[in-house]
């Protein structure tokens, strides 16, 4: 089970989970540092816990923390920097990259899914190819989904985007307040469908 999974299953309260998230620390070894369940995902919630960590390398003479990683930068930076004040001596930011900006392959195409029918028309086409396959061959189909996010108190919103990528397509799908329940399956066996509901 991942972190990421725990507080699904902890502390329910009419079928609904009572924690949001699971923050875990880790040193270099691998080693948990530091472990706190949230009711949010906001700062406040776990940043007393985190704080406790610079006191314990401390004690124990250890160095303090030289490396942080996170997924959003912009928004934890202040908050680390004031947790971890290690983090703000030698410093070198990283300058902006001189690489050109990424583009799609000429032989590529995006299509944005905007109705039912649009979604039901071009799923059809991975089902069909799915169907003349053998049972032992694979289709790769990459999947990523985005939402809003407010970083002030950490709630997330509802899933706005879903993007699938087949063959040399990506397809864009704005989820709007219908239920999208997309089934894929094998005809000739079951027990390989795949279904996502948003």
């Amino acid at each position: 089970m991942t972190t990421a999974q725990v507080p699904k299953h902890l502390g329910k309260v009419g079928g609904e989970s009572i924690f949001e998230g699971l923050h875990s620390a880790i040193n270099h070894y691998r080693e948990v540092r530091a472990m706190t369940l949230t009711l949010t995902k906001a700062h406040n919630q776990f940043m007393p816990s985190l704080s406790e960590i610079p006191h314990s390398l401390c004690k124990y003479g250890h160095d303090q923390v030289g490396l942080v990683y996170t997924d959003n930068v912009c928004g934890d930076k202040a908050e680390l920097e004031r947790v971890f004040s290690s983090l703000r001596h030698n410093v070198v930011p990283v300058p902006p990259s001189s690489l050109p900006p990424v583009s799609l392959p000429s032989n590529w195409e995006s299509h944005i899914l905007g109705t039912s029918f649009q979604v039901n028309s071009r799923l059809n086409i991975l089902m069909e190819d799915l169907a003349l396959k053998a049972p032992t061959d694979h289709i790769h189909i990459a999947i990523d989904m985005e939402w809003s996010v407010d970083h002030a108190n950490g709630i997330q919103g509802r899933v706005a985007l879903v993007q699938l990528a087949y063959g040399t397509c990506i397809y864009l799908i704005p989820v709007r307040t219908e239920v999208v329940n997309l089934v894929l399956y094998r005809n000739h066996n079951f027990s390989s469908a795949v279904n996502l509901s948003l």
